[in-house]
């Protein structure tokens, strides 16, 4: 519970981000799952193992309780030109590096679209996206259904960092709040989506978590283009296209009951009255919001 504005958000934020616990188990599946693919695709491999990367939000530090799963980047070399034998099917590809981690101490291993996903008795699962490199840049991602695509999540991570130096720290957990607004309110927007409509919001941030939502659900609830916005590696033009109609219809209006709350919190606290500040801010963002008291 909270007696200020501040404090409540400052819990909130600790309530939200990972605990020293899960940030560890984060480095040991990630440890972990470069072991196997290290041990499966060696040197004497005709498709060995270049290296692995952490990516996603895990590596951004947008990642919220509960920890589910982590990304992990597998990038294969293509010395012996191996590329060419999957080309045509990039799920033959997909499915070679799930069957060689079968044999490994996990609870289960699956091909889910474009990744080999490793479970475990207890969260987070990992997500292994096997890639080859692109020589401009990038990576060909199996595409789920046989095809590849592009994608380059280092880069992401690159523009991440730079944008939280020019923007300011607030940035990284104003992501993590936002996440959890998405949870309470429906689950419209994919991951990676928000966190680029987050970095994409602002030119500067102050200090003043509850300004900063508050600008931030302004912004989008009154931007006439609303959830369009480029992929910042030029990858994809428009990362909303996976919306459907209806789900982008829900996404804005979600936005503009957020901003119109977020208007009143922030009425509420100039007049004097934390305690229905703090009442509005958590229906914005969920049970994890503490309460007045």
């Amino acid at each position: 519970m909270a007696k200020t504005i501040p404090a409540a958000f400052t819990e909130f934020v600790g309530r939200i981000k990972p605990t020293d616990t899960q940030v560890a188990t984060m480095r040991v599946r990630r440890q972990a799952t470069h072991g196997y693919l290290a041990e499966s695709f060696g040197a004497s491999s005709d498709l060995p193992l270049r290296r692995t990367v952490l990516i996603g939000s895990a590596e951004r530090g947008t990642i919220i309780r509960p920890v589910q799963d982590i990304d992990v980047l597998a990038v294969f070399d293509n010395r012996n030109h191996i590329f060419e034998r999957y080309r045509g099917d990039s799920r033959q590809f997909l499915y070679r590096v799930r069957d060689a981690l079968a044999r490994f101490r996990v609870k289960v291993v699956g091909a889910r679209g474009q990744a080999v996903r490793l479970f475990y008795a207890a969260d987070p699962y990992v997500d292994i996206a096997p890639v080859f490199s692109l020589s401009g840049g990038g990576y060909l991602l199996p595409g789920g259904d046989g095809s590849w695509i592009e994608t380059d999540p280092e880069f992401h991570q690159r523009w991440w960092q730079d944008q939280s130096k020019v923007i300011g720290a607030t940035m990284t957990p104003l992501a993590q709040m936002s996440k959890a607004w998405n949870r309470t309110h429906g689950r419209h927007l994919k991951s990676f989506h928000l966190d680029i409509l987050v970095a994409s919001a602002f030119r500067s941030l102050g200090q003043d978590y509850a300004g900063t939502a508050a600008a931030l659900f302004g912004f989008y609830s009154t931007r006439h283009a609303r959830l369009h916005v480029a992929d910042p590696a030029g990858k994809t033009k428009d990362l909303s296209e996976y919306m459907t109609r209806l789900g982008r219809q829900e996404a804005e209006n979600a936005f503009d009951s957020a901003a119109d709350r977020a208007r009143r919190a922030l009425k509420q606290a100039v007049a004097g009255h934390p305690d229905e500040a703090i009442r509005l801010w958590g229906i914005i963002f969920g049970s994890e919001f503490p309460a007045y008291g």
